[in-house]
């Protein structure tokens, strides 16, 4: 597309290779840094002003707050109905808990005889066990001596038991023989019935001294054995307290308390609450904190120490955001320092304190380093404004000059590039050159876009040189 040769520009630029450096561009003010205008993020009419003219304040302070009549009942509402939420919440989730309350128990329980298996016995345990075997000796001791003399003594008994009834039946044969030899005597017939009487005693002590006899041989043997077993148990529980901590007994503890920390870990993972109350309480705070940071944000609070310089707006007025309310005056920073302010960014907008950037002032070709070092937020979640700082040494600005800030999102090596002033578009990106007496268009492909340079895609070769815009 050939122009008239009147339309030849007079400056150009040459296509090189090199480096082109995506960003995220923003335009710019230069402002004193002593000096800050604040203002309302939300449009509103000004309840109060609390600056103190030519007076000093504190960071936090507030300075001045729009009318907020509209939002306080909303505030009230949604601050009832979370807290409803919360309660309805809460008690779902104290009864999901009574599982891991439990579950916690038990394992306290579990670790307390972990650390008492792993623990030797104490001096006073040792003492007590010894004694126990010693008074255990001696109850056996006692024992076999008291049954065995009561056994004895039984014996005894039945022994004489035993020649009574053998001396009564004797009598009883001789006094039978005698009294069927003599029936019509007397003396015979007394005789018989008096050995007859004698062996029928005679026979009753027999059998319950032999009865007496059994019983204390067997309560011999019952009461030896029971006190043979007390003295065996004395000994086994010092022999056990000799031996700790058992291996065996510590592992068993171990093995007690990973099972109880699982059913806690279980428990845990099972202890929440009613899900459809879970969701009631997360939309109800998500309002209280939306209605909240919209309060929030019709206060004006101060960003730092410093002094009232200027009161702007007054009480009453119809305000919008960037209104310029009150300005201050930062004691701390230098009078002649400048700053650039980045106004209305989106929150989205991935910006961070401390982060390098690039600068462009509006009279120079040059790129200069910058550093941004504040961020003033929306309370609502709106725009934000950023604060670069720049070596003032190699940057001639004043208060109300513009500039271009570029925020580095990737980089392109070894492409070739252009400036972005020799970059022209009408819908379609192209180029001018010069074609002998004629401007000739070439349409172009361009790929990352940085602040001041553009990489060329397509259409353009190394060296070839193009019509500045």
């Amino acid at each position: 597309r050939p122009a008239p040769a009147a339309a030849i520009q007079t400056s150009s630029y040459t296509v090189q290779r090199g480096e082109v450096v995506e960003a995220l561009v923003f335009q710019g003010s230069i402002i004193a840094s002593q000096r800050q205008d604040l203002t309302f993020t939300q449009p509103g009419q000004i309840k109060a002003i609390n600056a103190p003219l030519q007076g000093s304040i504190k960071q936090g302070d507030v300075l001045a707050t729009l009318d907020d009549t509209d939002l306080q009942p909303q505030l009230t509402d949604a601050q009832a109905v979370y807290d409803r939420a919360k309660a309805a919440y809460d008690r779902s989730l104290t009864t999901a808990s009574i599982p891991v309350r439990k579950a916690e128990i038990d394992l306290a329980s579990a670790r307390d005889a972990l650390a008492e298996a792993q623990q030797p016995a104490s001096p006073e345990k040792l003492g007590a066990a010894r004694a126990a075997v010693e008074a255990a000796d001696a109850a056996l001791a006692r024992t076999r001596n008291e049954a065995s003399a009561a056994k004895n003594q039984a014996q005894v008994l039945f022994r004489d038991a035993e020649i009574a009834l053998r001396n009564a039946q004797t009598e009883y044969g001789a006094a039978s023989v005698d009294y069927e030899a003599h029936k019509s005597s007397p003396v015979a017939e007394e005789r018989y019935f008096r050995a007859a009487k004698t062996l029928q005693e005679a026979q009753k002590a027999y059998d319950r001294s032999k009865i007496d006899f059994d019983t204390a041989y067997n309560n011999e043997i019952a009461l030896v054995q029971a006190a043979s077993a007390q003295v065996t148990t004395a000994q086994v529980n010092l022999d056990v307290l000799l031996k700790l901590p058992d291996p065996f007994m510590v592992k068993k503890a171990e093995r007690a308390v990973a099972l109880a920390q699982v059913a806690v870990d279980e428990a845990r993972s099972r202890a929440v609450g009613d899900p459809a109350l879970q969701t009631q309480l997360d939309d109800a705070k998500k309002a209280l904190t939306d209605i909240t940071t919209q309060v929030a944000a019709r206060s004006l609070l101060a960003p730092f120490d410093g002094n009232v310089v200027a009161i702007v707006a007054q009480v009453g007025a119809q305000v919008q955001p960037g209104d310029p309310i009150i300005t201050l005056l930062n004691p701390q920073v230098s009078a002649d320092a400048r700053e650039i302010q980045l106004s209305q960014i989106s929150e989205s907008t991935n910006i961070r304190l401390g982060q390098i950037v690039t600068i462009l002032l509006a009279d120079s070709k040059n790129a200069y380093p910058g550093r941004v070092t504040r961020l003033v937020g929306d309370p609502a979640g709106g725009a934000k404004s950023a604060y670069v700082a720049f070596d003032q040494q190699s940057i001639s600005a004043n208060p109300g000059d513009t500039a271009t800030v570029g925020i580095e999102l990737s980089k392109r090596n070894n492409v070739l590039w252009l400036p972005s002033t020799a970059v022209r578009n009408d819908g379609r990106s192209y180029v001018l050159i010069q074609d002998g007496d004629n401007v000739k268009r070439i349409d172009i492909d361009i790929g990352v876009v940085g602040i001041d340079r553009v990489e060329i895609l397509r259409g353009l070769t190394e060296g070839q040189t193009v019509l500045g815009a």
